[in-house]
């Protein structure tokens, strides 16, 4: 939409369409993807994303390891590279 492909002109974007291919006898489908004009996503879904890029090029915005802590994985690099389990073990004790 925005012209970021020098081969695509610049236009509206038209569909969101979800292909199920069955790679069979059985003709795959193709279906709507969206319930709202796709242009309108995109353009929320742009609005959302330089949000978030404004947001973490703030020095002030801290990168939780654990930002929803009812949906942590069973293992993260993150959480491993924050020490979570060192600092959040409450003993007072270094070198363990």
């Amino acid at each position: 939409m925005g012209g970021g492909f020098k081969a695509v002109p610049v236009g509206e974007l038209v569909a969101l369409l979800f292909w199920h291919l069955s790679g069979g006898r059985i003709a795959g489908e193709e279906r709507d993807a969206a319930k709202e004009p796709p242009g309108d996503l995109a353009r929320a879904a742009l609005e959302g994303l330089r949000a978030m890029v404004t947001s973490f090029d703030d020095p002030a915005t801290p990168y939780q390891a654990r930002p929803h802590p009812a949906h942590v994985p069973r293992y993260s690099d993150y959480l491993h590279l924050a020490r979570v389990k060192e600092w959040s073990s409450g003993d007072g004790e270094e070198g363990e």
